[in-house]
């Protein structure tokens, strides 16, 4: 059955629900298990974790660990999410989400590539000053 929602995010590790380096994974458990609840089918579309299955349920959610962290996680992130065939993509964002600084490299040719079918939705998160961060 096709999907509504393909979500692209970070996602806790399968039988966790706050789990993940980011509190953007626990957010987004939180986001697709309440469209379940109001009826939609979502499938997660997340990066690969270390010792993580490929594809697990949770909750009714469909969480399928179609990427790896990285210069080209958001375009192969895209991809993966259009094959799904959802009626709609929505990307949570963060700076620092899918590989740090290198993961920029392949947004703006990633978002560029994309043409809106099917819609994309973009949720940005923890949105700072580039300047401020520092190694330490």
């Amino acid at each position: 059955m096709r999907p509504d929602v393909a979500l692209i995010s970070a996602y806790p590790p399968s039988g966790q629900h706050h789990g993940g380096h980011s509190g953007v994974a626990p957010y987004s458990a939180n986001l697709a298990r309440s469209l379940v609840a109001a009826g939609a089918r979502v499938v997660v579309v997340a990066p690969e974790l270390d010792g993580e299955p490929e594809r697990f349920e949770d909750d009714g959610v469909e969480v399928w660990r179609a990427f790896r962290s990285g210069a080209w996680a958001l375009p192969s992130a895209l991809r993966a999410a259009s094959s799904v065939g959802a009626d709609i993509t929505h990307l949570q964002y963060e700076l620092f989400l899918y590989g740090g600084s290198r993961s920029l490299v392949g947004l703006f040719p990633a978002s560029a590539r994309y043409r809106g079918s099917p819609p994309l939705v973009t949720t940005m998160h923890q949105v700072v000053d580039p300047s401020t961060v520092d190694p330490a």
